[in-house]
């Protein structure tokens, strides 16, 4: 059943996803219909710094908006660098979400390309269609709610988002995280 919405955005029976509430942008619900009050990862608000800044996944890049969803997205890309070519959804094998410049990605493992990821969904490289794992796409493995609080927590006290990063794959940790702050002179995390 699809939801409805009036044109403020508000859900009718009272449920409202929208920038009123969390300041962020408005998610089309024509694009993405009841899955915004349904997947747990959209109902919960991004951490913020004092000026509004967040950590970023891709639901909060552009790009991702203007198709119908992730999925879409990743394939619309391909389709513009490989036309013609359909991709596999089924997964095999495993990757994991890391966070690079203020937006939370995956490194392909095939190649040196990197993308946004969305909680939820499998990771299939625009850039070589994961053809190094027969084309099928992997599974992202993400940090628990509470880690990734405390990792975006943290990077959120840097100044610069080119230096809002942790690299699951290099070992990283949140006590990594803390020391580089400290290290560096920013707060262990934003509100202290």
């Amino acid at each position: 059943m699809s939801a409805k919405w009036t044109d403020d955005g508000t859900r009718v029976g009272g449920i409202t996803p929208s920038a009123a509430k969390w300041n962020e942008p408005l998610i089309s619900a024509e694009i993405w219909g009841d899955e915004i009050l349904t997947n747990p990862q959209w109902l919960r608000p991004p951490v913020r710094d004092r000026f509004g800044r967040f950590i970023r996944m891709a639901y909060h890049h552009r790009g991702v908006l203007r198709y119908a969803g992730y999925k879409a997205w990743v394939e619309a890309e391909v389709n513009r660098r490989w036309p013609g070519v359909r991709l596999n959804w089924e997964v095999r094998g495993e990757t994991v979400a890391e966070v690079s410049n203020a937006s939370w990605r995956v490194k392909c493992p095939y190649c040196p390309g990197a993308q946004v990821v969305q909680p939820g969904e499998p990771f299939v490289c625009v850039e070589c269609i994961n053809v190094a794992n027969d084309g099928y796409a992997l599974a992202v493995t993400w940090p628990d709610d509470e880690t990734r609080e405390w990792i975006e927590r943290i990077l959120l006290a840097r100044p610069a988002p080119h230096n809002m990063n942790w690299l699951a794959s290099k070992g990283e940790t949140v006590d990594t995280l803390i020391a580089e702050n400290l290290e560096h002179g920013f707060p262990p995390e934003i509100g202290v």
